[in-house]
């Protein structure tokens, strides 16, 4: 039992994989999943992304099940931040992740990141409240940023179909293509406040 009150046998575990993320082996995982989960005895359902929303969309349709739902991102930072504003505020949903994309920053804040692709440890972890950071109208679960870190995710995601650079050598080309260019923006910041 959970410090929600929630049992594990009572949870229907609901992964959504992003195909496209870090080195692409959705497959892989699938299969991994649907044995883990089945040996486990578990309820569960596999969902994979086709396009940019579709976590969000299926997270929100989970949370108007009238059970609980654990949604766990199969994917890198991305697909967890959709699943994060799909999930947010709804009293039903936990969200867990198993960092399989190129940069997974949010794993990192975490002593032992190895234990994110434990299905022991999914179904036996302790659920934690965490607080979410509102940006223009989209949730952040870790950080929001702005200016080089952003160009360089842009610049990393022209290279999702090339596979030899999926993944952290992808965001290392990246940085020096963007270190080679004209830096500085020009912004404007508004606030609530005079």
């Amino acid at each position: 039992q959970n410090e929600r009150g929630t049992t594990v046998e009572s949870l229907h575990y609901c992964f959504i994989i992003n195909p496209i993320a870090g080195k692409r082996r959705a497959d892989v995982w699938e299969k991994r999943i649907q044995s883990e989960m089945e040996a486990s005895k578990q309820s569960f359902s596999i969902h994979r992304t086709n396009a940019p929303g579709d976590a969000i969309r299926i997270t929100k349709a989970q949370s108007k099940k009238k059970i609980p739902v654990c949604v766990v991102s199969v994917g890198g930072d991305g697909t967890l931040n959709e699943v994060i504003n799909g999930a947010a505020f709804a009293k039903n949903v936990i969200v867990a992740v198993i960092p399989t994309g190129s940069g997974n920053d949010f794993v990192r804040c975490f002593s032992h990141p190895e234990q994110f692709f434990s299905f022991a440890a999914l179904q036996s972890g302790t659920v934690h409240t965490l607080d979410l950071l509102r940006v223009n109208g989209r949730y952040a679960i870790n950080l929001v940023n702005i200016g080089f870190d952003c160009d360089v995710v842009e610049q990393a995601s022209r290279f999702h179909s090339l596979r030899l650079l999926c993944g952290p050598i992808g965001y290392l080309v990246s940085v020096f293509i963007v270190l080679s260019r004209k830096m500085g923006k020009r912004m404007t910041v508004v606030t609530d406040h005079e």
